[in-house]
């Protein structure tokens, strides 16, 4: 599957690249009749923004395959009626990161999970360590807004959406109510905990209090006595 997206990116990459040569020799045709090419400007800088984020997952690809933390394609994935195409999860058994994508999924759901992969191994997202499934304090908007972006790339038919630009935090709220309550604020292993606190607080309303642990560290523990130092990040 990791070679069938390798080869789907650079694909489109040249297509898009393709469309843009197009343009702009339609651009220098309209500039030396001096009209107006505010329009088709508008169409290559779209073209150039698609290109960033093909050539953005081609390199989280080659980043995931290069790091000494295993990452486990599960092309296999069969899910539950009603359940979700695809996720990706910390295997509590052998440490690894799953990415589990099914038939129906595709190219372009790996692209969207493959990217969650890779905020781990750059420490943007994490998971529960004892559940494997859970996502931990680390998820936030920001890191679901760029997967669907990777994902429109591929297939954008896959996202409903018919620009890039589309893709905002609106949207992505309005897919999925676990997605209503996440912290618009990035978020990363190097956020203090008070901001991870207030980020939280301010979307989904949770209040975590400070407490000193018996090893001297201090851990936020919401109503579900949950602490931090649960969640696994790389």
């Amino acid at each position: 599957m990791k070679d069938d997206l390798l080869d789907r990116a650079g694909y489109i990459y040249q297509s898009l690249a393709n469309r843009r040569e197009r343009l702009e020799r339609k651009i220098e045709k309209r500039q030396a009749k001096g009209k107006s090419t505010e329009k088709l400007e508008g169409k290559v800088a779209a073209i150039n923004e698609q290109q960033n984020e093909v050539a953005g997952l081609v390199s989280d690809i080659h980043g995931l395959g290069a790091s000494t933390q295993e990452y486990h394609i599960n092309s296999q994935y069969t899910p539950s009626p009603g359940g979700t195409d695809g996720f990706t999860s910390y295997n509590t058994q052998t440490k690894a990161i799953d990415i589990n994508i099914s038939q129906s999924y595709g190219i372009a759901g790996f692209a969207h999970e493959a990217t969650h992969a890779y905020q781990f191994e750059k420490g943007e997202t994490d998971f529960n360590r004892t559940t494997g499934i859970d996502r931990g304090f680390l998820h936030d908007m920001t890191d679901e807004i760029n997967a669907y972006r990777r994902q429109f790339v591929i297939n954008s038919k896959s996202t409903g959406v018919s620009s890039l630009s589309n893709i905002t935090d609106s949207y992505i709220r309005g897919l999925n109510s676990a997605y209503k309550t996440l912290p618009s604020m990035s978020l990363n292993q190097n956020s203090t905990l008070h901001t991870i606190n207030i980020a939280h607080q301010l979307t989904s309303g949770i209040t975590y209090i400070p407490n000193l642990g018996n090893d001297g560290i201090k851990r936020y523990i919401d109503v579900k006595s949950t602490t931090f130092s649960n969640y696994v990040s790389h």
